[in-house]
């Protein structure tokens, strides 16, 4: 298909096989840092840091969403905004609150 559109063959051994750790960095109006990191399986995984460097947490986006590249997400306390497309790449505008995960009974 891809010869079909003149793109040629592709050279599989230039596609590196381990991928980067982390995929988007950007800093809240807090101050926090939040690094976009892979995911395992299905969703989006963000990892959060203080402003000293302190581990705040995972905060993960469901699956079947993908994160729109071009517009970096804003987090404002325990909100955050987001652009995500869909399988059908319908764009979506997603306000959410980020709320800690319970392990356990308390």
């Amino acid at each position: 298909m891809l010869s079909n559109m003149g793109v040629g063959e592709w050279d599989w051994s230039r596609i590196p096989t381990v991928k980067p750790a982390v995929e988007d960095i950007f800093e809240s109006a807090e101050g926090n840092l939040w690094i976009r990191t892979p995911s395992n399986g299905d969703g989006i995984l963000f990892d959060a840091y203080s402003g000293d460097g302190a581990y705040l947490g995972t905060a993960s986006l469901g699956p079947g969403l993908n994160l729109f590249e071009q517009v970096t997400p804003v987090v404002r306390g325990d909100l955050v905004w987001l652009i995500a497309t869909d399988e059908l790449d319908v764009p979506y505008v997603i306000r959410a609150r980020i709320t800690p995960a319970h392990r356990g009974t308390p």
